[in-house]
């Protein structure tokens, strides 16, 4: 519907595209994707007073955020290593209008990395990283930058991880702490009190049960 009549908010004009890259973005906030439903239903409605608040708070100014890290990032770990074919191989099976919106993205993200630069390819960059040193990894089910497929695959090479993973939290746990009743933190502090020790993971199960919360229309 925003692809045919893009909302008005501020002086922001909200198309198709523009509601994909809000609830993406909010999908990196656990609290945030509490909301999500709430948010979509009433868009979808023509009532845009919570969609405004969200896009004021994600698209304003953010002097905490690095345009220029997160190119050196992500060029050199993750673009460097992919091509728009391997983009548009990777949406089969989504919905056509998902599948257009990545596609039609990946072009712009590889000219920019072109452009900023992040020196030759070396493939031992793409191995990977095989230690015995104790390592505790966190992850949120709902993260759609880090998921956790991508936490199993490293622990797999590190014969001394623990992973606690959440079925219900988002991209940095510890930001989600409140939401856990800061069972992350004590994860963190046991791990790093004595890192060897296996660490009880009760209070992510516990967590994991807990009511979702989400609000509804």
């Amino acid at each position: 519907d925003l692809d045919a009549k893009p909302a008005q908010i501020g002086s922001r004009l909200i198309t198709g595209d523009k509601f994909l890259d809000l609830v993406l973005s909010l999908l990196f906030d656990s609290s945030a994707v509490l909301n999500l439903p709430k948010l979509i239903y009433t868009a979808s409605q023509g009532d845009y007073a919570l969609l405004g608040a969200r896009v004021n708070e994600r698209f304003g100014y953010d002097n905490t955020y690095s345009d220029g890290m997160q190119l050196s990032t992500l060029c050199a770990d993750e673009l460097r290593f992919s091509s728009t074919a391997t983009v548009a191989a990777a949406t089969t099976g989504l919905p056509p209008r998902l599948a257009e919106y990545f596609v039609a993205d990946a072009p712009s993200w590889f000219d920019v990395c072109e452009f900023w630069g992040t020196g030759s390819l070396n493939e031992l960059e793409k191995a990977a990283v095989t230690s015995d040193i104790p390592t505790l990894v966190l992850v949120g089910d709902f993260d759609a930058a880090t998921p956790p497929e991508w936490a199993r695959s490293a622990a797999t090479t590190l014969s001394k991880s623990q992973v606690a993973e959440s079925t219900w939290l988002s991209h940095g746990l510890f930001t989600s702490d409140q939401l856990s009743g800061r069972c992350v933190s004590r994860l963190v502090d046991h791990f790093l009190d004595a890192p060897a020790d296996k660490l009880d993971m009760a209070c992510v199960k516990a967590s994991d049960a807990l009511p979702r919360g989400f609000i509804a229309p």
